[in-house]
């Protein structure tokens, strides 16, 4: 599918023109509602980008979902290692005689080809034939292979850093279609807040960042305990950084959506000359209870994407207008 930008003068005849200048020259909420994310052959992520999906869902049975995508494969010619794999999730899953209702669907290794595109929206297609539901307790988790990118511990802190400053518009993002974060986020993708603030105040980021600290681990938005294992000697059986804040979803542009912004996210903290700080202590979001803030959504725009379309593709989300 080719991208197609909205003519729209104040944002479409630059490359990349500040969205803080274009919300004060013009209606931009109206813009963005009249805006829609397209499905893309390709999307602006990192060069040597890899990828996997995990796809939460319930109300399916397990065993008939795993003939179907086996069917799906072979008549695609996908090889093993191409396989899409299906599992349980206690988050989901419930025992149904000898097998599970609900569970998650883990992708193969991804690099955003035309292929990979394609095999999402079957897979997704698939899923959703089959009536599932995504309900409060469904997450979209995303892996990205640090090793590929080549990720230093300092880049590594300048995306800590970014996260812990913008949260609220990363929250905000989040919830995918939903006007709110399922009910799971703060036990199984928390704040990474109130850990940060307690290295911050006893003087323990280098500590952190040397291994000689506890990892954010699965229990938060942003998981890198596989990187710190990694890199402190330790086993990791991945080599990833998790992101674990997403709502459930099986809808293919919205999971576009999340990787275009995770890789952007990524690709930032690769190419930027200088290292994001944390200038003050921020307390943890009010995770149901958020109201939008558009003027600092528009600065993180403005921080991690490089082009127009990929700012407004984040704002329709973040907004939810009319997805």
């Amino acid at each position: 599918m080719k991208v197609s930008y909205v003519n729209e003068p104040f944002y479409s005849q630059n490359k990349n023109t500040s969205f803080k200048i274009v919300k004060n020259m013009c209606n931009l909420e109206k813009i963005i509602n009249d805006f829609r994310i397209p499905y893309c052959n390709q999307i602006n992520l990192p060069e040597n980008t890899q990828f996997g999906l995990e796809l939460e869902f319930e109300n399916v049975l397990l065993s008939e979902l795993n003939n179907k995508l086996e069917d799906y494969q072979l008549k695609n010619g996908l090889e093993h290692t191409k396989d899409w794999c299906v599992v349980d999730d206690m988050s989901v899953s419930q025992m149904y005689k000898q097998d599970y209702i609900g569970g998650e669907v883990n992708s193969p290794i991804l690099t955003g080809t035309k292929n990979d595109w394609k095999s999402v929206a079957d897979v997704c297609d698939i899923i959703q034939k089959m009536d599932a539901r995504i309900t409060q307790n469904c997450g979209f988790h995303a892996h990205f292979d640090f090793l590929k990118l080549g990720i230093t511990k300092e880049e590594l802190w300048n995306l800590i850093s970014l996260w812990y400053k913008y949260e609220e518009v990363i929250d905000g993002f989040a919830r995918g279609e939903a006007k709110k974060l399922r009910s799971g986020v703060t036990k199984n993708a928390s704040s990474i807040r109130p850990y940060i603030n307690k290295l911050i105040k006893y003087s323990r980021v280098d500590a952190f960042l040397n291994g000689q600290c506890v990892a954010l681990d699965k229990n938060h938005a942003l998981n890198t305990t596989h990187y710190q294992d990694y890199y402190n000697g330790k086993y990791a059986p991945l080599t990833t950084i998790e992101f674990r804040i997403g709502n459930g979803t099986l809808n293919p542009v919205i999971i576009q959506n999340y990787i275009r912004f995770y890789g952007n996210l990524l690709k930032t903290i690769k190419q930027t000359d200088k290292n994001y700080s944390i200038d003050k202590e921020l307390k943890e979001p009010l995770y149901f209870n958020m109201q939008s803030n558009l003027d600092q959504a528009c600065e993180f725009v403005d921080t991690i994407f490089d082009n127009n379309f990929d700012k407004m593709c984040f704002l329709k989300q973040y907004t939810k207008k009319r997805i």
